[in-house]
């Protein structure tokens, strides 16, 4: 099995129902063994998302609205970069 590092190769945003935040600069880990989206402690702590309970309840830093996981937006934002892959 072999991953993939792709270093500062994505922008990402949060993308609520009422605000957007970000782009916060992020590496990329591609493996042929993961299906999902998975995001580490440093991009989640430069978008500020705080989880408060791990079955889909979070909120932003700066603010006290309890929020719940929302489908994925229709119209969200894919950027590209052009950087070359690192096998790890």
């Amino acid at each position: 099995m072999r991953n993939y590092l792709v270093p500062g190769a994505a922008e990402v945003w949060v993308e609520a129902r009422d605000r957007t935040v970000g782009p916060a600069l992020c590496d990329l880990m591609i493996s042929n063994l993961e299906f999902e989206v998975l995001m580490s402690d440093v991009p989640g702590g430069e978008l500020g998302i705080v989880i408060l309970d791990l079955r889909g309840k979070w909120r932003f830093s700066d603010e006290s609205v309890v929020r719940e996981t929302e489908p994925p937006s229709t119209g969200s934002r894919v950027c590209q970069r052009s950087v070359p892959a690192l096998a790890v």
